[in-house]
């Protein structure tokens, strides 16, 4: 299983402790915040997987968080974690896309419990992703390069040509869901590899 990126924001520096030592022997990544603004700060730089927010915090609270956070990524599990006395704001959030709330002080089995929903969403969402294999053919090394690190940061799987034949027999060998073509290369023009590569597909 893969290692699970996860945020929790907190204005107890005691309860962020707790949490996050017991989490990291789950085998979770664990980013941590001690307000809401922070933590949606830490959001935008990290993207963990899955969110903890406490409501009642200083400077945002969790439901300002989950609203943040909702418009970056709209699929992102976010658990809410409430006092006793504040289950009105539990249900709002829980109306407001929370996956699930949780009471304070929180029972670890139950937090468990929660994060393993979240874990199946994000494992749904991420099944049904579209990862493109992409050909890159370029006889430029440094530019080839550039191209292949920017397409395998947005997860596709990316194979690589330096000039327009060995990009045909890569096309004859796997399924390419996109090509990038330099226009003029050795061997074989872009536009040669694409006119062979339309009648393979026509055939």
């Amino acid at each position: 299983m893969r290692e699970y990126k996860v945020l929790l924001v907190d204005d107890s520096e005691t309860v962020r402790r707790m949490l996050e030592r017991t989490l990291k022997k789950e085998g979770f990544k664990i980013f941590t915040a001690e307000n809401g603004r922070v933590g949606v700060e830490v959001y935008q730089h990290e993207l963990p997987d899955i969110v903890i927010t406490d409501l009642q915090m200083p400077e945002m609270d969790g439901i300002e968080v989950l609203h943040a956070i909702k418009r970056i990524s709209p699929e992102t599990p976010i658990i809410v974690a409430t006092g006793n006395t504040d289950t009105d704001s539990a249900v709002m959030a829980l109306r407001e896309g929370a996956l699930d709330y949780l009471k304070k002080p929180v029972d670890l089995d139950a937090l468990l419990l929660a994060l393993n929903r979240a874990i199946e969403k994000v494992a749904e969402r991420e099944k049904e992703a579209f990862h493109p294999t992409v050909l890159i053919a370029e006889d430029d090394e440094t530019h080839l390069k550039r191209l292949a690190r920017a397409m395998e940061s947005e997860g596709g799987q990316v194979l690589v040509a330096s000039d327009g034949e060995q990009g045909l027999e890569i096309f004859k060998k796997a399924k390419i869901d996109i090509a990038l073509l330099d226009i003029q290369m050795p061997k074989k023009s872009g536009l040669e590899l694409l006119h062979e590569m339309r009648a393979m597909t026509t055939d």
